[in-house]
């Protein structure tokens, strides 16, 4: 990711991670299976964190090793609040209707309002520091 940003937070998906050990030994080591444990490593490869950064020109976020990111010019976004999902929504990639969440952790989010009526949701667990710094962004462009 860049390094010129004026925001950047990183947020360890403890929950994510411990279920993803305990799947990868029990597929990989117990069932024997070497391709489920492989995927299990895969996928804690791809989700064992999430980092957010907001800098002049967009908001970006990364998902584990950064295989999978994201993106979001700030003249895309029409507006950002911090919301609260309940936890049965899951962690990882979940499409809610309205948008999609990106979440390895914990329930609340940075919820992107973008021009056009989607909206995207960023799992983060400082979403007002996070709210703040975007806030602040599109304020001044």
């Amino acid at each position: 990711m860049k390094t010129n940003s004026i925001y950047r937070r990183s947020q360890l998906g403890i929950v994510t991670v411990v279920f993803l050990l305990i799947g990868i030994g029990v597929v990989g080591f117990v069932a024997y299976n070497l391709v489920g444990g492989l995927l299990g490593v895969l996928a804690l490869v791809c989700f064992y964190n999430i980092t957010l950064e907001v800098d002049d020109k967009e908001v970006r976020f990364k998902l584990g090793a950064g295989l999978i990111k994201k993106n979001y010019p700030l003249d895309t976004i029409e507006s950002v609040k911090s919301v609260c999902h309940p936890w049965y929504y899951g962690w990882g990639i979940r499409y809610l209707g309205e948008g999609w969440l990106w979440r390895v952790s914990g329930l609340h989010s940075v919820e992107l309002a973008l021009k056009g009526g989607k909206k995207v949701f960023i799992g983060i667990d400082d979403p007002n520091g996070a709210v703040a710094a975007i806030q602040m962004r599109l304020n001044k462009g």
